[in-house]
């Protein structure tokens, strides 16, 4: 049992702004050409980036187009790939699910200390004032919503980036690594499974972790006690991701330049730094590389293909959770990234196996890697999903309101985005080599032929389903056979449900009022013209304002 947070605890950060480790700068446009905001499902550009490619109503192929537009929709590809990590791998999607989650999983809780001890915010300095001293049946539901949003908040942070975890390590909430990673699953897992599949029927079943997780405590298996050492990897999801797309943002850039655009000119540029090449250069120092000759070379190819099987763990989901000591390299990107690594290291033979990017080298280089590991490759994990949307009505059920956009509104987000996760591994499970390396099917290079118009296909379809204007404002994709009037409908709802996930988050660990602004939606919103509506929603689902809080000190 994790020790409760006391009052003005001496040493602890309480810092609650965990929920992943986004850039200090998220909205500051004026220093990056484009982000993708994970916690709102949104692709923003920066005025250049965003004028260049206004009119744009196809896909740009590299080398069709004129070098300005090449950059603006070349910063295109970086934030679509972002939005395919976190719809499309395992990983990105736990992180995807982990602010929903974290209300759906205390709903109970929540509604129960309302009836008992009455709407107190925050619920983290009221258990801190008042632990003990309230009924045992509220304390439990206190103790509940605050250890699970705490798990689920610190997983996020450890698979994001493990170096940045002081303030994890030294929370009282903190229990093991192995425990905040099993919680982020299965949390996760839960929350689908009440969704979609009640009876657990497709899911792993998460009722038949508890004994097999004790027994690791109890035989002191590292990561998974109390005060265990914390044995981390250097690189974690957010290295990953970033190394992933800006690699496949420069080879679109080199192949749309005729190869005119080569190392130096990115090293330049900037494009060679930070958390962009920190993932590459800890995968060349493992296998003892030297540095490629040219952004298509086998090795960089190599690197992309093990950050696709590092985002992407399979044991616990899809598949039933099978290896519980080894739970931690399964599940944890980073430690992944290090073993597949190493298995290069041991088979330097597939540092040159990958020359044409097809569909067979992808599966064979997969299949070598995954097998050193005993999981299932990311096509494996696709025709798992592919056979539970296939046998499941109730997911065939979910496919056809994506295609009318006539959603069940109970858990919106869920329902969207677990949507597009199944469409995402319908296709990956056809062309994984297009997933994996989409630059290289979006220019006609001569290396070998591409279907320029079956890549853009894929592309359109994949496309983030949310775009920030030049004004700030979100708005939604138009996708080809969708009314502009629902698509915009079904927009705003999805916010509407964000919001309320937010108003959740604040109730549980932010002292004060609540903060009603929501200018990152859009500019327009001020706390007098949203509050009525926010208010009457929150009313809705918890049966009490905003303003009936009574605030803690």
């Amino acid at each position: 049992m994790k020790t409760r947070v006391e009052p003005n605890t001496p040493g602890v950060n309480t810092d609650d702004e965990m929920h992943s480790d986004l850039p200090d700068d998220l909205y500051d446009l004026s220093r990056v050409r484009g982000l993708y905001d994970p916690l709102r499902f949104v692709v923003r550009l920066n005025s250049e980036m965003y004028r260049l490619l206004e009119a744009q109503e196809e896909v740009l192929m590299a080398n069709q187009i004129e070098p300005l537009r090449l950059d603006a929709f070349s910063t295109f590809l970086h934030e679509t790939v972002h939005w395919w990590q976190h719809i499309g791998s395992t990983t990105g999607l736990m992180l995807s699910f982990a602010s929903p989650a974290k209300v759906h999983i205390n709903r109970r809780h929540l509604l129960s200390l309302l009836a008992t001890v009455g709407p107190r915010k925050s619920l983290r300095t009221f258990d801190g004032a008042n632990h003990g001293s309230i009924p045992t049946d509220s304390q439990k539901h206190l103790n509940a919503v605050l250890n699970n949003w705490h798990d689920l908040v610190f997983n996020s942070r450890l698979i994001t980036n493990p170096q940045r975890i002081h303030s994890v390590l030294a929370s009282p909430y903190f229990e093991s690594v192995g425990h905040a990673l099993r919680i982020g699953l299965s949390d996760t897992i839960w929350m689908l499974a009440a969704t979609f599949d009640r009876e657990f029927s497709l899911f792993p079943d998460i009722r038949k972790w508890d004994d097999a997780f004790q027994e690791l405590g109890r035989r002191r298996v590292e990561g998974f006690y109390f005060g265990s050492p914390v044995g981390l990897s250097p690189v974690g999801a957010r290295h990953l991701f970033e190394g992933q797309a800006r690699f496949l943002q420069m080879q679109y850039l080199y192949l749309g330049s005729g190869g005119q655009r080569s190392w130096s000119f990115f090293r330049d540029r900037g494009m060679l730094n930070g958390v962009y090449i920190e993932a590459f250069d800890f995968f060349r120092s493992i296998t003892n590389t030297d540095w490629p000759t040219s952004p298509v070379s086998p090795i960089v190819q190599l690197f992309l293909l093990i950050c696709d099987l590092a985002l992407n763990p399979s044991d616990g989901y899809p598949f039933q959770l099978q290896h519980f000591d080894s739970f931690r390299i399964s599940n944890d990107p980073g430690l992944r990234f290090y073993w597949f690594c190493r298995a290069v290291k041991n088979n330097p033979a597939l540092l040159k196996s990958i020359s044409t990017c097809s569909a067979e080298e992808y599966n064979e280089v997969s299949s070598k890697l995954c097998e050193s590991m005993v999981c299932a490759t990311p096509v494996e994990i696709s025709a798992e999903l592919v056979k539970w949307l296939q046998s499941s009505v109730a997911l065939q059920n979910l496919i056809q309101q994506d295609e009318t956009l006539h959603y069940s509104n109970e858990s919106l987000p869920v329902r969207i985005c677990f949507a597009k996760h199944l469409l995402f591994a319908q296709d990956r499970l056809r062309r994984p080599d297009y997933f994996c390396w989409p630059a290289m099917f979006m220019a006609d290079h001569g290396f070998w032929p591409v279907d320029l118009n079956e890549s853009g296909e894929l592309f359109r379809r994949h496309q983030p389903p949310f775009m920030a204007t030049l004004s700030g404002e979100i708005r939604p994709t138009l996708f080809e056979g969708r009314s502009i009037e629902t698509t915009q409908q079904i927009g705003n709802e999805f916010y509407n449900w964000l919001v309320q996930y937010d108003l959740v988050d604040q109730w549980i660990v932010n002292d004060g009022a609540f903060n009603l602004d929501y200018r990152s939606l859009n500019p327009a919103y001020t706390v007098d013209s949203i509050k009525p509506s926010v208010d009457r929603t929150f009313k809705d689902a918890w049966g009490v304002s905003l303003d009936d809080f009574i605030l803690v000190v």
